[in-house]
């Protein structure tokens, strides 16, 4: 999934406020099905985030059925340990 290696980057990015990096999180337990999630936080994100919120759902929407058992936190941390081998 594309939208979460950009998350991954994006959340080790210096510069993201504790708000965007939150919503993310919430986002993705709530795609995985663990937690509610409020769609107005979406709103709040600044527009690159926002647009990198929506590929994800796209992305989720896709391949929901192909998702591995651990879901996208799974493929969240599994992409966050990649990048560290690569760097």
């Amino acid at each position: 999934m594309r939208a979460t290696k950009k998350i991954a980057k994006r959340l080790k990015d210096p510069n993201i406020d504790q708000e965007s990096a939150a919503t993310f999180s919430k986002l993705i337990d709530a795609l995985d099905g663990r937690d509610k999630f409020d769609i107005g936080r979406l709103f709040k994100l600044n527009y690159n985030d926002f647009e990198l919120s929506l590929t994800l759902l796209v992305d989720w929407r896709l391949h929901q059925f192909a998702k591995p058992a651990g879901g996208l936190k799974q493929v969240l941390d599994e992409t966050v340990q990649d990048n560290h081998h690569w760097h």
